[in-house]
Parts: C-alpha cells; sequence; structure tokens
C-alpha cells in the first residue's frame, strides 16, 4: 500500500507539498473480484493544508485493468483515467464522512493513496464489459467461443417436459 506521511502538511496553515506517487496494488478488488492490474503509472500527487484540519489532495494517473468479457470471458484491457479531487476533513461530524476520512487518513496522519485511487475505480467500474460490440460468446453447452466458429451442439432446445414429444417428431422424420 502506497502510504504518505502528511503529519507536517495537516500541522502547517497553508503547507502545500507534492509527492511522486505510484498505486501500490497488482490486483483491484471490486464486488467480490480480484482484477489483475495490466498497466499503471506514477503521478504527481499535491497536497495542501486548507484550513484546521483540512487538506485537499489532488492528482492525476490511469490504471489498466484486465476483465474477463461478460460474454465470451477473454480478458478485456479497461483503462481507467484516475482523477483526484478530494478534502479531508478531520473536524467533520458526519459519520459516514468520518468513516471515510479514517480509511484514507490512517492513524490520522498516513494518506493511504491506493484507497483513493480504489475509490475511483469503483465509482467509473462498468457495467457491462465486451471485448467486441458484437462479441457471440460461448456455446451454452459445450461452452465453445462462439468466434472460433459453430460446435458440435444441436441448435435446437427442447423444454425437459416436452421431451417426449419430441420423440414423437423424431420418429416421423425418420420416416
Amino acid at each position: 500500500m502506497m502510504q504518505i506521511n502528511v503529519s507536517e502538511i495537516l500541522s502547517t496553515s497553508g503547507k502545500s507539498q507534492s509527492f511522486q506517487a505510484e498505486p501500490g496494488f497488482d490486483f483491484v478488488p471490486y464486488s467480490g473480484v480480484e482484477y489483475p492490474v495490466a498497466a499503471k503509472e506514477s503521478f504527481a500527487l499535491s497536497v495542501s493544508n486548507i484550513g484546521k484540519k483540512k487538506i485537499r489532495v489532488t492528482g492525476e494517473t490511469k490504471v489498466v485493468l484486465l476483465i474477463p468479457c461478460d460474454r465470451c470471458l477473454n480478458d478485456v484491457s479497461v483503462e481507467f483515467p484516475i482523477k483526484i479531487d478530494v478534502v479531508i476533513d478531520r473536524t467533520t461530524e458526519d459519520d459516514d464522512e468520518k468513516e471515510w476520512n479514517d480509511i484514507v487518513l490512517s492513524d490520522g496522519i498516513m494518506l493511504e493513496v491506493d484507497m483513493l485511487v480504489y475509490d475511483e475505480i469503483a465509482a467509473n467500474f462498468p457495467m457491462k464489459t465486451l471485448c467486441k460490440e458484437d462479441c457471440k460468446g460461448l456455446c451454452p453447452k459445450c461452452g465453445k467461443p462462439r468466434r472460433e466458429g459453430p460446435c458440435d451442439c444441436s441448435e435446437r432446445e427442447i423444454d425437459p417436459r416436452l421431451a417426449i414429444l419430441a420423440t414423437l417428431l423424431d420418429k416421423n422424420e425418420e420416416e
């Protein structure tokens, strides 16, 4: 985890400092799944004291994750532009904001850069990921990728409750 000690900035009114940061993770957890990071960039992160126990954190970078296609399960490189611009207020009375502040500012002085990046990824995670707009997916019977051509599975889908009638149809076709 990438952490930055901001105790000096918090204690000095008007102080601003830039840091070179790089996300310190190789996987991004989201909805119970860990997605591998294909690329991440180091970036300049600016931390400024903007008032009593308030800091503003700004920075931009990008992270590329490998997310499986929702139809064929091939990995798709998805780029997440990260724009961090947050104010952390240690004097807030809002319980949700206090909880978030405690996560991104551990021990009251250590800024958790990775948590700021995770938040941006979570906010911009796609609802559906496709390798191509016209991805044909997988055969529901054998699992063969349909982009590789047809499989030997029958196209005809028979409702199991009517399977006995299908045998009658098969007999008629043979005669």
